[in-house]
């Protein structure tokens, strides 16, 4: 999923081919020295993205994992019954 996230921002960057993967691999050796720049702020973009999409989610099944824990297993709930 994060791979396809981040190659979709390589992409809309305007890269294509063996240079996209190249840039979404993180191989900047391989890039053409004009495109050299773009292909860095492609990359940075698409982590960037990736590491915001992942803390939405933290934050969500951190929410999800309050609303679902019962009460009485909670840590230093009174004892049932």
């Amino acid at each position: 999923m994060f791979g396809a996230i981040s190659t979709a921002a390589v992409s809309a960057a305007g890269f294509a081919g063996p240079v996209r993967d190249a840039v979404v691999a993180g191989r900047l050796a391989e890039v053409p020295p004009p495109a050299l720049d773009a292909a860095r702020a492609a990359l940075v973009d698409g982590l960037h993205l990736v590491v915001a999409t992942t803390a939405v989610l933290c934050l969500v099944a951190a929410v999800v994992a309050l609303v679902l824990v019962r009460d009485r297993d909670r840590v230093g709930a009174a004892p049932a019954g």
